[in-house]
Order: structure tokens, then C-alpha cells, then sequence
């Protein structure tokens, strides 16, 4: 019989770890068997503990600037060229727009990596704004897209705008994100008599967070709400904090699941999302979920059964929502989630979809 192949050498590379993809890569790369390199900011390493220090190289960022995608490009070609990945693996946009260029170039001129793989963690292109915009930036991933060899979506709803957008089909593989199970955590401290509701995630427009102050200031008396985040984009931070708000920052996972065990609801009032990993961490904690119409979150959320699915950007909506089901409704709510978490989302049936994709890349070469 043939010797079997050595593992594969995977460099992921993720232009910014914060948030939802900082919380993917921490969950699905030690689950994976390859050899691996993560390329992520310095700044971003809390985002990812468990994930082998000696297996992280970082670059400084200072912002979303030229200066720190030119130190991004510098350190995946000092690393490549050092340790000569099998596949890159590419999470999200920016990573996926410096990068894929470059490694044409490295592919030619010095025979790594053998294959490309992007997820891009939310399209660009679903970002709210004018159309011609997004037929642009659709147009510069579908030339992108020639050049890779795998692209990964997180919802068949990406997978659909991707095919109208005209995408290679032969490229796409659907994979819903997936979590590691953990036993229940202890409550944390929340010595508050009203409705108590916990947001996750960063403190960005895209995320809502203008929406959900705007659905709480009118029920001071009803609701109350944790915010666990920071902003790294910007521009989604209102002004004027409502009284029954309180922002603690970042977190760390152990202190978010006691924050979720807590917790009366988990609020998702994005306007755009790729997947929405916060949904499958509020299911696995039994706590249901008021999340917007929008990307992947309908195929997370399964509304009326373990949540609330409501039109983006309706404060209204979001506050009748949040107020309507009463505690038994909520716990057989959570029940239901926890049960499709299972059943769908667990870390295993993910990290196994994504291992398939590097083994199928790599006996094509074969």
C-alpha cells in the first residue's frame, strides 16, 4: 500500500481577530489535523487562547490603514517562504483582497502555497448601501474567486447571492459554523428585577448597536441590557448612552458564558451578517435569541421555535420582541435551542466539513 500523505501545512491568515471571526478561528483551528500557522495582529491574540502560542504569528495593526495591510502581506510572504504552507486559508475581506493577488505571485515564483481557500466571514457586497457599489465589489471577488481554489459560505443564503453574483458553483462549499460544547456555567452576578439582555459583538455599525439603545430607551422600566464588545470599525457607537445600558467590553468566553447563563435573552440586531456565530453560543447556553432578517441568521435562528426573527433596523419590532414571551416561553425556547445546536452547529461537524476540503484539494494534486 501507498505510504500515507504527511498533513497538511495550513496557514490561516485573518487581517482582524476581534469578534465573530476571532471567535470562529479560536474554535475550529485546534480541532482541525494539520499542521498550522496563524497570521493575526498582536493586538488580537486574546481573541484566540486556544490556539498554540508557538503556532501564532502576529504583525502589528494600527488601524484598517495601507501601512498595516503592507505589514500583513509582509509577514504571510516571510512566513510562507519560511514554512511553505500546503493551502493558505484566507478569513475575511480584507485578508482575502490583499492577499490572493500575492499569492499568485508565490505561487509562480516559488511554488507555494498549492491552493487557496477564503471565507470571508460576511460578503462585502451585503453590506448596506447602493447597489452599483455592491455590483462592484461582487464583480472584484467573482475575479477574485478565478484565483482561488476554494470558497467557503456560511448560510445557503450566501451560497445563493454568490451564485447570482455569477460565482463558480465547483467552488463553493457550504459549512455552518460550529462551537465546542461545554458543561453550563454559573450565572454571573445580574441583581436586576427587569428583563435582562445581553448583546455580544463588536460595537460597529453593522451590528446594530444604535438599533437596540433606540428599542430599549423607552422601557427603562422593563428591560435591561449587558453590551459585551468594542467598536473596530467604527461609526456604530450612538452618542448617548440610555440609562439602562451598561458596556463592559470585551470578555473573555468563560466570562461570557456566565454573562449568557445570566441572561433573560441574547440580542443579534445586525443589519448585515454573514452567519451570526453569537446565535449558536446563546443555543448552546439554552437561552433564546431576537435576532434580525438578515444573512445567515434566519438558518440560525429558527423563529418561533428558539427565537425571534425580526425586520433589521425596526427599533419597534426589536422592543415588542424582546418584551413578549414570558419566562416559560423563553426556557422552552432555549430548550429548542440547545437541542439544534446539537444537532447542527457543534464544533466537530464543522472542523470535519473544513478538513474534507483540504484533503479533496489535496488528492486533486495527488
Amino acid at each position: 500500500m501507498p505510504p500515507e500523505p504527511a498533513l497538511a501545512r495550513v496557514l490561516h491568515v485573518t487581517e482582524s481577530a476581534f469578534g465573530g471571526v476571532g471567535s470562529y478561528l479560536n474554535q475550529i483551528l485546534p480541532a482541525l489535523p494539520h499542521a498550522m500557522r496563524l497570521v493575526i495582529p498582536e493586538s488580537d491574540r486574546l481573541m484566540v487562547p486556544d490556539v498554540p502560542p508557538g503556532q501564532i504569528v502576529g504583525y502589528r495593526r494600527q488601524g484598517r490603514s495601507l501601512r498595516s495591510l503592507a505589514r500583513l502581506a509582509r509577514t504571510v510572504l516571510a512566513t510562507g517562504r519560511h514554512w511553505r504552507p500546503d493551502v493558505v486559508h484566507l478569513h475575511s475581506t480584507f485578508a482575502g483582497l490583499v492577499l490572493r493577488p500575492l499569492l499568485v505571485v508565490t505561487r509562480r515564483m516559488w511554488g507555494w502555497p498549492d491552493h487557496v481557500v477564503y471565507t470571508a466571514h460576511g460578503w462585502a457586497f451585503d453590506i448596506t448601501g447602493s447597489p452599483g457599489r455592491a455590483r462592484m465589489v461582487a464583480w472584484v471577488e467573482r475575479v477574485l474567486a478565478r484565483v482561488t481554489d476554494r470558497i467557503v459560505t456560511l448560510s445557503r443564503r450566501e451560497t445563493e447571492t454568490c451564485l447570482a453574483y455569477g460565482f463558480p458553483p465547483e467552488k463553493l462549499v457550504l459549512i455552518y459554523n460550529g462551537i465546542a460544547d461545554r458543561p453550563p456555567a454559573s450565572p454571573a452576578p445580574w441583581p436586576d428585577a427587569r428583563r435582562k439582555v445581553l448583546f455580544v459583538g463588536r460595537f460597529d455599525r453593522q451590528k446594530g448597536l444604535d438599533v437596540l439603545f433606540e428599542a430599549l430607551r423607552p422601557h427603562q422600566d422593563a428591560l435591561v441590557a449587558r453590551c459585551v464588545g468594542a467598536s473596530v470599525v467604527g461609526g456604530g457607537m450612538p452618542a448617548d448612552l440610555p440609562p439602562n445600558v451598561e458596556l463592559i467590553g470585551w470578555q473573555s468566553a468563560a466570562e461570557i458564558g456566565a454573562l449568557m447563563a445570566a441572561c433573560d435573552l441574547v440580542v443579534m440586531p445586525s443589519r448585515w451578517e454573514g452567519f451570526g456565530l453569537v446565535a449558536v453560543e446563546a443555543m448552546r447556553a439554552a437561552r433564546m435569541i431576537v435576532a434580525s432578517n438578515v444573512g445567515g441568521l434566519p438558518e440560525v435562528v429558527a423563529d418561533g421555535v428558539t427565537g425571534r426573527i425580526i425586520p433589521a433596523e425596526d427599533a419597534t419590532a426589536l422592543a415588542e420582541a424582546m418584551l413578549a414571551d414570558d419566562a416559560a416561553t423563553r426556557a422552552a425556547m432555549g430548550r429548542a435551542g440547545r437541542a439544534r445546536f446539537e444537532a447542527m452547529f457543534t464544533r466537530e461537524r464543522s472542523a470535519a466539513a473544513v478538513g474534507e476540503i483540504y484533503a479533496a484539494l489535496r488528492a486533486t494534486r495527488a
